[in-house]
C-alpha cells in the first residue's frame, strides 16, 4: 500500500469521526404529536389478556426442571435469539404499563360479565370495577407503575 492510499484512507477515516461528532441543527418539536389525542380502544381487560398475560407467560416459562419418561429436563434460553425474545417480552411488559393506565380506557367491557363477574360474586362486574375507579380516578395511574423500571 502506497503513502498515498494510506493517506487517503486516513483522510476519510478522520472526515467520517468528525462528520459524526456534529451535533443535527435542532429540529422544531412535533406539536401535532404532543396535542394528539390517544383514544384506547381495548379494555384493560384485553390488554391483560393480550399482551400482558402471554408475555410474562413467555418469561415465566422460559426456565424450569420438567419431570418426564426420560428423566429431569432443565428448561433455559440457550441462543442469542431465545435472550432476545424474552428481551422483547420485558420490553412489551414494560411499554404496557402506560397503555393501561392510558385516560379513558374502559376497565371492562359488559359483555365480558361472566359467572365469577356477577353481583355478590368473587370477581366485580365491569360496572363496578369502572364504579369503584371512579370513586378514586388518582388511584389507577398508579397502580401499573411497578411494571415500569426504575430509571
Amino acid at each position: 500500500m502506497s503513502l498515498r492510499s494510506v493517506t487517503r484512507a486516513s483522510f476519510i477515516a478522520i472526515s467520517l469521526a468528525a462528520a459524526g461528532c456534529q451535533t443535527a441543527p435542532a429540529s422544531a418539536p412535533a406539536t401535532e404529536h404532543v396535542n394528539a389525542k390517544v383514544v384506547p380502544i381495548g379494555s384493560v381487560k384485553e390488554l391483560m389478556k393480550g399482551i400482558v398475560d402471554p408475555n410474562s407467560a413467555a418469561l415465566w416459562d422460559a426456565v424450569g426442571t420438567e419431570e418426564g419418561p426420560k428423566g429431569t429436563v432443565e428448561k433455559a434460553p440457550k441462543t442469542d435469539e431465545d435472550w432476545a425474545k424474552l428481551e422483547y417480552n420485558a420490553l412489551v411488559l414494560a411499554e404496557v404499563a402506560d397503555l393501561l393506565k392510558t385516560p379513558g380506557r374502559r376497565m371492562s367491557r359488559p359483555e365480558d360479565a361472566n359467572a365469577k363477574s356477577q353481583p355478590d360474586a368473587p370477581e366485580l362486574t365491569p360496572t363496578q370495577i369502572e364504579e369503584k375507579v371512579a370513586k378514586d380516578p388518582a388511584a389507577w395511574p398508579a397502580r401499573p407503575t411497578p411494571f415500569r423500571p426504575r430509571p
